[in-house]
């Protein structure tokens, strides 16, 4: 399992990776849900913050991005191959594109709302305070940060189980730990989302998709996540610069 830095970055610029990202992921019920689940909550905060300036911090293939709603987007990343993916998907969007290193950030801007999605969870405690510093800079006054962690209490027999890649360290947190290095990085704490709330209804309502009943499925995890989570899969964490 990828836990070095130069690995991981590697790892998202093979070509092997990129061809089925989007997918092999996010094309079956459950990660069509999960996806959907994180655009809204960064849509919802782009409208209730007024965000003018928006940057997508390691976009990737642009999973996110196409369904972000800005006229006024950046889309960061460190791979040459995924953010040619993203310029295709994003062709007739008012997107900028820059390739760089999260961990030596220094773009001529800054922003009104930053969000990062798959990208802190592959970090130890050092690693992310390094990149949290960066986040910060970048961030005008009371600006907002959104990223999702990996939950502590979700087990890892079901992570195995899902379309979720392992190749790469996921390091799971409880929630106050990362509340913590947030507030320690200048942040104050807005709201915390969870997301697949009962990952083992989910996941088995998602496999109505091999019977042709993707409607049906989708119905059931969205019903099913209205229900208070035991351990949801992730935290997704919306913060405030100070």
């Amino acid at each position: 399992m990828l836990k070095e830095k130069q690995d991981i970055k590697s790892h998202y610029d093979s070509e092997g990776l990129i061809k089925g990202y989007v997918q092999n992921r996010f094309s079956k019920p459950l990660g069509k849900f999960l996806h959907e689940r994180e655009t809204s909550i960064v849509n919802l905060y782009i409208q209730k913050s007024n965000a003018e300036s928006v940057l997508d911090l390691a976009c990737g293939p642009a999973r996110l991005t196409v369904d972000i709603e800005t006229k006024n987007g950046t889309a960061f990343d460190n791979a040459k191959n995924m953010l040619s993916v993203a310029k295709k998907r994003l062709k007739g969007k008012k997107w900028k594109f820059v390739q760089g290193d999260a961990f030596n950030l220094k773009l001529k801007n800054k922003f009104d709302l930053i969000y990062s999605f798959r990208f802190f969870r592959h970090f130890n405690k050092e690693d992310r305070k390094s990149l949290l510093a960066n986040v910060h800079s970048h961030l005008n006054d009371n600006s907002i940060f959104i990223t999702d962690m990996a939950n502590i209490k979700f087990r890892d027999r079901s992570l195995k189980q899902s379309n979720e890649s392992i190749d790469v360290v996921d390091y799971k947190i409880e929630k106050k730990e990362f509340i913590q290095e947030l507030e320690d990085a200048g942040f104050e704490i807005i709201e915390i989302d969870t997301v697949i709330n009962h990952y083992n209804l989910q996941v088995n309502a998602s496999r109505l998709y091999y019977l042709n009943l993707d409607s049906v499925a989708m119905a059931l995890i969205r019903e099913f996540e209205r229900y208070p989570p035991f351990a949801a899969q992730e935290f997704v964490f919306i913060a405030r610069k100070k």
